[in-house]
């Protein structure tokens, strides 16, 4: 009897827990979830021809890949399963270029069980304009889609993580969505899209690629999510519709030439940390705003109506080509934040006529003033250990080059450094040893002008390459 009461007592508890954590039971006897390894199939069988179909078949997982389509047929739908020699294979994969060129193709059918769309698989059906991809699938090989120009829209699979390197290329898609896992729009992914009008980027993407967007020239406005930290060079370059861009303060690297060619917008694009353009229909004086850390390369190139810029000591690096062919750039001031001058800072600056180089610089890169026509003189501060090819060629207008050295510094000038400065009157050098020169670092300079090196060094230069070329080297006072 005690026995009874008790386990009468012990099912009434039971009752009692299940009634009010229902959720809890339940969930925790739930069967979670497993990721499924990755298969490696291995074809046991290649270009076997079934139908109008040619496939490789995996003996050991029962797997079959699509590897190639004979027909002439405007609308396939892939078989879910073939069979071979008395054997059933279920299609997990449609190989690489395996609908490559089918330009009679119009529509496809991808069967569920399908994992996997190879590299190039439908490149260059420029007549298919429906396909069914189903949500097995969760890779997509690199330039899938390429020139599908009648291909205006499409639904990816909720398992894509990636949209692989010019999957779109040159497709004629007008709009997409991006799914949820994604968390990188790689290289050219959707380049030459000309017919894309909007987009939408999920906020689980942090990088955007290289060229990702370049040349969609329909595209009117985009979101950039907060989860974004990296935009490739040239990522938006040459989207002339677009009129609206946010650029959250996630974004630290923005490669160079992002937005370039980004005619229709009218305001500058920048966050709490980066300078990414400024509209070129600017004109006179502009102020970068402070606690702004990077000037992206290419953000200001072709401002030419630009007379002045002021730069924030907050900023740390100015990338490549940043103000280059800003023609008539007078005035602009290089922070003592700043350690290197990159390629082409100041390429073609034709109207600059002087500039100071903080002694904060280390480096002088490739091109970073050639063809600054006006500018006067230069002073290469003691800070500099290295001036990289090209730097000042085809500064035709200067007079004078100081370069201030700590007696025994190691500095290098690199081939074509100050050539073409046809119009050199005088060169000063404090440096104990020779500055190491490559070739041709002062081709096309008058040799006859005065060449000021320290007391006792002269023989130094006299046996020094490309120094050497100088016949009056004087004594530095």
């Amino acid at each position: 009897m005690l026995n009874r009461q008790m386990l009468k007592r012990n099912l009434s508890f039971c009752m009692i827990f299940l009634t009010a954590y229902p959720v809890l039971f339940f969930t925790a006897c739930e069967k979670r979830e497993e990721p499924q390894p990755e298969v490696h199939y291995v074809w046991t069988y290649k270009q076997v021809q079934i139908g109008d179909m040619s496939y490789n078949l995996d003996t050991l997982h029962k797997a079959a890949e699509v590897t190639k389509y004979d027909s002439e047929r405007t609308m396939v739908e892939i078989p879910s399963t073939v069979e071979f020699r008395a054997k059933q294979y279920v299609v997990k994969c449609v190989g690489d270029r395996a609908f490559y060129n089918c330009t009679n193709l119009a529509s496809v059918s991808i069967p569920n069980g399908v994992t996997s769309i190879g590299e190039e698989a439908f490149a260059g059906c420029t007549n298919l304009d429906h396909i069914s991809i189903p949500k097995s699938v969760n890779h997509i090989g690199r330039v899938a889609f390429f020139n599908c120009s009648s291909l205006t829209s499409i639904t990816l699979p909720p398992g894509i993580t990636i949209i692989e390197h010019g999957v779109f290329n040159s497709s004629g898609i007008k709009d997409i969505a991006i799914p949820n896992k994604v968390v990188k729009i790689d290289d050219e992914a959707f380049i030459f899209c000309s017919n894309l009008v909007s987009i939408a980027i999920p906020n689980s993407v942090t990088s955007i690629g290289y060229s990702a967007f370049e040349r969609c020239t329909s595209l009117k406005n985009i979101s950039i999510p907060n989860s974004v930290t990296a935009i490739g060079g040239m990522a938006f370059c040459g989207c002339s519709s677009l009129t609206n861009i946010s650029l959250p303060n996630s974004v630290t690297d923005i490669g160079l030439w992002a937005f370039d060619g980004c005619n229709s917008l009218s305001n500058p694009i920048f966050n709490a940390h980066v300078f990414a353009y400024l509209p070129r229909s600017y004109s006179g004086t502009y102020t970068i705003p402070q606690n702004i850390a990077v000037i992206a390369g290419g953000a200001f190139m072709n401002c030419n109506s630009l007379t002045n810029i002021t730069i924030p000591n907050s900023v740390t690096c100015i990338g490549e080509f940043s103000f280059a062919q800003c023609s008539r750039l007078s005035n602009i001031n290089i922070p003592s934040s700043i350690t290197d001058i990159r390629g082409s800072t100041f390429e073609g600056c034709s109207s600059l006529h002087h500039i100071s180089i903080p002694n904060s610089v280390i480096s002088i890169g490739s091109c970073a003033f050639r063809g600054c026509i006006n500018l006067q003189t230069i002073t290469i501060p003691n800070s500099v250990i290295c001036i990289y090819s090209a730097a000042f060629e085809g500064c035709s207008s200067m007079t004078n080059i100081s370069i201030l050295a700590i007696p025994e510094s190691d500095i290098r000038i690199r081939e074509l450094a100050f050539a073409n400065c046809i119009g050199l009157k005088s060169i000063s050098c404090e440096a104990i040893t020779p500055p190491i020169c490559d070739n041709l670092v002062f081709s096309n300079v008058e040799k006859s002008i005065p060449l000021y090196v320290p007391a006792g060094c002269e023989y130094k230069y006299r046996a020094a390459k490309e120094w050497q070329n100088f016949t009056d080297i004087q004594t530095l006072h």
